[in-house]
């Protein structure tokens, strides 16, 4: 992406997810872009706003979520944004949950990746 487009990013809110056998609660947010990165920022800022879109339904986009573009898969990391193979997207999406996310996502993160 060179030329700002519109481009569609999915928000999987790991938050929302009360359980380990709770589907985590997704939408998606239309941003105007040039990048992928550029992208990710938007939907970020976006969904950290108070008339973000769901608002009422799920929390702000925070560290732990995933935001997926073109079917690339992208953790909200504390510094940014990390890719994801879809397979790790998978094993975040069915084990974490918002306590999780809540107490040393971190840790628990590098621990689940290297089962």
């Amino acid at each position: 992406m060179t030329n700002k487009t519109n481009v569609n990013v999915t928000v999987i809110s790991i938050w929302s997810k009360r359980s380990a056998d709770a589907s985590p609660f997704s939408y998606s947010v239309e941003v105007n872009a040039s990048s992928a990165k550029h992208a990710l920022d938007l939907a970020f800022t976006a969904t950290n706003m108070d008339d973000r879109p769901f608002g009422k339904q799920v929390p702000s986009t925070s560290v732990g979520d995933i935001l997926v573009i073109d079917g690339q898969h992208y953790l909200v990391d504390p510094d940014g944004f990390s890719e994801l193979t879809l397979e790790q997207s998978q094993f975040i999406q069915k084990r974490l949950t918002s306590r999780d996310t809540g107490f040393g996502f971190d840790a628990i993160f590098v621990d689940m990746l290297n089962q």
